[in-house]
């Protein structure tokens, strides 16, 4: 399924929901051949409330002021209206920067705040801008700055060098990193390439 940037997620989940709603109701009449389906055992009736939507293999661009700044791919995507967010398991987003840059962050799990369009992601995060790689298990887009946060254990690699700490902020379109608290670097004359 892919949907367009022109309409907030929220509201593209929305219409989802009142269309697999209706065409559900067939399945709900009792006739000859039709019966209700027997009632869900009750932990799994407390999971169908939580979640007011849930998709498979979805595709979902963001735009703002008619540029897209970011488009995302993902294996499954369950939405809760309540909670104003979507759960989403493997994802591949590419990010849009100044002068056709991409930085392109994939990871085993996403949540996604469709208010604020920022993007929590854990499970063997990988973010590459250009030969740029940074690698962690948990790290927070913040599309108001445009900016990644990695809280926990980061590496950061380019060009022969790398370099761990234990956070890090990168700035999308400044890019710009931070690397903090128990930094250590490795550098190698070869370079990525093996060239000196």
């Amino acid at each position: 399924m892919r949907f367009s940037g022109k309409w907030p997620l929220r509201a593209l989940l929305g219409a989802a929901l009142i269309l697999a709603a209706a065409s559900g109701l067939g399945f709900l009449k009792k006739g000859p051949g039709n019966s209700a389906a027997p009632p869900a055992a009750p932990e799994k009736q407390e999971e169908e409330r939580a979640a007011d939507l849930g998709l498979s293999r979805v595709e979902h661009s963001a735009t703002r002021k008619g540029a897209k700044i970011w488009a995302l791919k993902a294996e499954s995507l369950v939405f809760s209206e309540l909670a104003k967010e979507g759960q989403v398991k493997d994802i591949d987003i590419v990010f849009y920067a100044g002068q056709g840059r991409e930085a392109r962050v994939t990871a085993r799990l996403a949540t996604i705040d469709s208010e604020a369009n920022d993007v929590t992601l854990s499970g063997g995060v990988v973010l590459k801008d250009g030969d740029l790689e940074i690698t962690t298990e948990e790290a927070r887009y913040l599309d108001a700055e445009r900016s990644f946060v990695a809280p926990g254990p980061v590496r950061l690699s380019r060009d022969g060098l790398a370099l761990s700490g234990d956070r890090l902020e990168y700035g999308l379109d400044k890019e710009e990193a931070r690397l903090t608290g128990h930094v250590s670097a490795r550098f190698s004359a070869r370079g990525r390439s093996g060239q000196r």
